[in-house]
């Protein structure tokens, strides 16, 4: 049995590319400016480069889970997208199935095609 395989959208890499470079440039924002943060830290020294490594640390994380919040919302309209595209062509597919199976009947109830043909026509849409 041969299953229509629709074709995913060309903007569906172009939408997951864009979220995967907007979540390295939070992670990278996100450590530089945690590390500035920490050499000017209001309740810290100031001096300490281990309150900028820490700050870093932490921008990186929340840059990054920013970033994959982008992506995982990205993959998620894109696969809506994916979905109501694939719905939309079975529903054509059905009906243009059930419009060819009826004009084959009419051929058959006019003497046009005989019955085995008939039955062959109708394996042949059915199974596709």
């Amino acid at each position: 049995m041969k299953v229509n395989q629709t074709p995913k959208s060309p903007w569906a890499k172009v939408l997951k590319s864009i979220g995967i470079i907007i979540f390295i440039i939070l992670v990278v924002i996100g450590g530089i400016g945690g590390y500035f943060w920490g050499l000017t830290c209001p309740f810290g020294s100031g001096d300490d480069i281990t309150e900028s490594i820490i700050t870093s640390i932490i921008g990186i994380f929340l840059g990054g889970i920013v970033g994959i919040l982008i992506i995982a919302l990205i993959m998620y309209f894109s696969e809506l997208g994916e979905n109501t595209r694939k719905t939309a062509q079975n529903t054509y597919n059905n009906n243009s199935s059930a419009d060819e199976l009826k004009k084959y009947k009419e051929l058959l109830d006019n003497g046009v095609i005989t019955e085995e043909e008939f039955i062959a026509k109708k394996n042949k849409i059915l199974n596709q």
